[in-house]
């Protein structure tokens, strides 16, 4: 049995280096876009926050989507391996405009990150200097823009130096952590937890004790964050050795380390230090700023404070990789400006990589400028791209695999598990959107709106006019819909 599905146009080969990176590189950029240490500070004291005790259950929960996703992921790339992801394969199985969109979506999450990873670099950066710093001021500023630049540069260098890189940084993150969780356990085990601790139990396993749904949505959202980031190994697919097999894999691993890690954290800050301090307003801000001096001593709050820039600085290297393929592929497939498809001698989309770079360095300045409570607001609208254009990924390897999957394992890796990935990612962002629309969500509002819902819906609905736009200045990439056999 053959399938059909909308084709993109066809191409010349599109100039990438291959066979540049194998499993290891490959899923060491897989766990480095996710940022470890960065998002472990930033996000697990406002998950502890919403679901108090139930912490590691929920972070285990939140894996579900995104395994799902992953799952559509990986039977895509098996069968089409291209660098455009999401935006080729929603254009060849549903349509140039979904895929067009879903493009779009992905350089979005991937400019507001840029922007947010900065300014942590940047705050961390001047507290190590001077021993305070101010989110969004001119020193802050000025570091952060000089890290987008210089991530920027190593991207442009080329996907094999920047994956021995993140190797290195990845290797870093994980002993750090895991020196963290060691300590941790061992004054649980000895005795010489802190005041507010609480005993292990199986409570801490139980989604539904006490949690209400509002509080169970947000810390899900959260999760989601967490763990976003992995489908850049997809995005090298095609400079990767078995370009159909080994991003997949990639990114299965990258999840599976990724859960172990954040739940072995969660649970030994738990019982040494307790919900009560985890949840805190200061622990909202930085986890590691609650736990770091009672268990590792004013050195620890130092070395950990680095591996949050250099695990921040990483992530801004590893997330201009995806969008810049995607803008790539777009320029390829004649819906960007063929200028994004120009490579340089490293094999590498030399002008996508640095107009991710000037876009994200633009939108810092930009949210900087507002306020740095509008800066803040923006990481929280991030969740919105990030579901869009996983539910697109997710449905568009329901819609490709409905009629050519052969067997119940195929059926269900392929169409069903994300096909209901799709359908709870968009389950997701209607939730997060209700949510946002609340004046008290964040630190914004306008007109009676949150101010995340306004960045994050109004970014996304930017896409709409920008498509409209290349529509009339490029239509032959919307006149698409010749079908070719699968």
């Amino acid at each position: 049995m053959t399938t059909t599905r909308t084709s993109a146009p066809a191409v010349a080969p599109k100039g990438l280096a291959g066979d540049q990176i194998g499993i290891v590189g490959s899923t060491a950029l897989a766990i480095s876009s996710t940022a470890p240490v960065f998002t472990l500070a930033a996000t697990l004291g406002l998950i502890v926050a919403a679901v108090g005790i139930a912490t590691p259950i929920y972070l285990i929960l939140s894996v579900i989507p995104a395994l799902l996703i992953a799952f559509g992921y990986r039977a895509l790339n098996q069968v089409d391996p291209d660098a455009g992801t999401t935006f080729t394969w929603a254009t060849r199985a549903i349509g140039p405009r979904t895929g067009w969109f879903g493009g779009w979506a992905i350089i979005v999450s991937s400019v507001v990150f840029c922007a947010n990873a900065a300014d942590i670099v940047g705050v961390y950066s001047m507290r190590l200097i001077s021993g305070e710093a101010k989110p969004a001021s001119v020193p802050c500023v000025a570091i952060g823009l000089g890290f987008i630049i210089a991530m920027t540069a190593l991207a442009y260098a080329g996907v094999r130096f920047t994956a021995r890189t993140q190797i290195v940084l990845v290797a870093a993150q994980i002993l750090v952590l895991g020196v963290l969780v060691a300590v941790a356990l061992s004054r649980v085990a000895s005795g010489e937890s802190s005041e507010s601790a609480e005993p292990a139990s199986w409570e801490w396993l139980n989604p539904v004790g006490g949690v209400e749904l509002t509080s169970a949505t947000q810390a899900l959202l959260l999760g989601v964050f967490l763990y976003w980031g992995w489908d850049t190994a997809m995005s090298v697919n095609e400079e990767t050795h078995a370009p159909a097999k080994t991003p997949g894999s990639s990114i299965l691993i990258a999840t599976a380390a990724l859960v172990g890690c954040y739940t072995m954290v969660a649970v030994a800050l738990q019982a040494f230090a307790g919900t009560a301090a985890l949840g805190g307003e200061d622990a909202g801000e930085d986890v590691f700023a609650v736990v770091a001096e009672p268990l590792l001593g004013s050195a620890g709050v130092t070395v950990l404070s680095i591996m949050v820039i250099v695990s921040a600085a990483a992530a801004l290297a590893t997330t201009i990789l995806p969008s810049s393929r995607t803008v790539f592929a777009m320029a390829s497939y004649r819906a960007a400006p063929r200028l994004f498809g120009r490579t340089n001698s490293h094999g590498t989309p030399s002008v996508a990589t640095i107009g991710i770079g000037v876009a994200g360095c633009a939108f810092y300045v930009g949210m900087a400028a507002i306020s740095d409570n509008m800066l803040a607001d923006s990481i929280l609208s991030i969740s919105m791209a990030i579901c869009v254009y996983y539910a697109i990924t997710g449905l568009t390897s329901a819609v490709w695999f409905a009629r050519s999957a052969r067997g119940a394992s195929a059926l269900l890796s392929s169409v069903l598990l994300p096909g209901i990935g799709g359908l709870l990612m968009l389950l997701v962002l209607m939730r997060s959107a209700w949510d946002m629309a609340d004046p008290e969500y964040g630190d914004t509002s306008l007109l009676g709106v949150g101010g995340a819902l306004l960045i994050g819906a109004g970014s996304l609905l930017a896409g709409l006019v920008f498509m409209a736009i290349w529509a009339r200045a490029e239509p032959s990439f919307f006149r698409t819909h010749d079908r070719v056999d699968a």
